[in-house]
């Protein structure tokens, strides 16, 4: 099997999706509409997205029902095998593993034997134990799964609930954003990619990075390194920063109206954070966004 094959099939059981769905978030069309070879630009974040509506799609119901089947899936392969080496080892029948063990001990022994000496015959004491340890390696390796999905959702919650005072940020930084709505909302997605290489500790001092082995962003004196700062320190890397004047009372200077009013409402701001994160980056004003990210801010802490 090939490798890009072998990939394919990989993901399309892992996000719930069909190969051709798989391909389609993978490759490029040309202009034709059909597959072309060449990777898409955008396929990590597309395949990203599908994975965070796989897992959300996941209750707790699911994982269990997944868990029980890969459960009962190893103890039926780990028996099965057994008894099919049992029954030809030793030419017997049976429905049961207890009645093929019974019968191959019979066979063995030509002898009767009663339920105590089946019990503790060597054949059946080595076959118990190897199907149980078949099994407890099956439930291990699914609770890592499910250990990494629950892990990688509510890393990717913090990341939305934090996405307002990233926003703060680089408004205070004094980011100028593309004219070009498109452009403007690709270059802030690509900037906010970085973010989600680490991880957010949030406490009464404020807001610090921590990375991938879960230790804090220290600057060159030893200092944690401030959600603020760290978005502060990178927005000069992306974008053009103009310094705000100090800002007057709106509406008393003819230079500086009132700012328009925004469109969202308590009724209409998302409620939750994977909701929030949605409209965010479906919004291409970065105005828009910054207003949407305002309100959510304040309908969380109760402003």
């Amino acid at each position: 099997m090939e490798l890009q094959t072998l990939m394919i099939d990989y993901l399309a059981k892992t996000l719930g999706k069909s190969n051709d769905s798989v391909t389609e978030l993978i490759f490029k069309k040309s202009d034709d509409g059909k597959i072309s070879p060449d990777i898409a630009d955008n396929a990590l974040e597309l395949l990203e997205t599908a994975h965070a509506d796989h897992v959300k799609g996941l209750g707790g119901d699911d994982l269990k029902a997944e868990y029980d089947k890969g459960h009962q899936a190893g103890k039926f392969e780990a028996l099965s095998k057994a008894e099919t080496d049992l029954k030809k080892k030793f030419n017997v029948e049976g429905k049961k593993i207890d009645d093929i063990v019974n019968a191959a001990i019979l066979a063995a022994t030509k002898a009767e034997s009663s339920e105590d000496k089946v019990l503790t015959h060597p054949l059946f004491v080595g076959l118990k134990a190897d199907s149980e340890a078949a099994i407890e390696a099956l439930k291990t390796e699914y609770e890592s799964k499910i250990s990494e999905i629950k892990t990688t959702a509510e890393k990717q919650a913090r990341f939305s609930q934090h996405l307002p005072d990233i926003d703060q940020a680089m408004q205070e930084a004094g980011v100028v954003m593309p004219k070009n709505p498109a452009a403007a909302k690709t270059l802030k997605s690509a900037f906010l990619e970085q973010f989600k290489a680490y991880d957010f500790d949030a406490n009464e001092t404020g807001t610090y990075l921590k990375d991938s082995n879960g230790k804090l962003l220290k600057d060159a004196h030893g200092h944690p390194i401030t959600l603020s700062a760290f978005t502060k320190a990178k927005s000069s890397e992306w974008f053009d920063i103009e310094k705000q004047p100090g800002r007057k009372t709106p509406g008393n200077d003819p230079n500086d109206p009132t700012a328009p009013a925004t469109k969202w409402t308590k009724d209409n701001v998302p409620k939750s954070a994977d909701e929030f994160q949605t409209a965010y980056f479906n919004i291409t004003d970065p105005l828009e966004q910054s207003a949407l990210a305002k309100a959510f801010e304040e309908s969380q802490t109760g402003g």
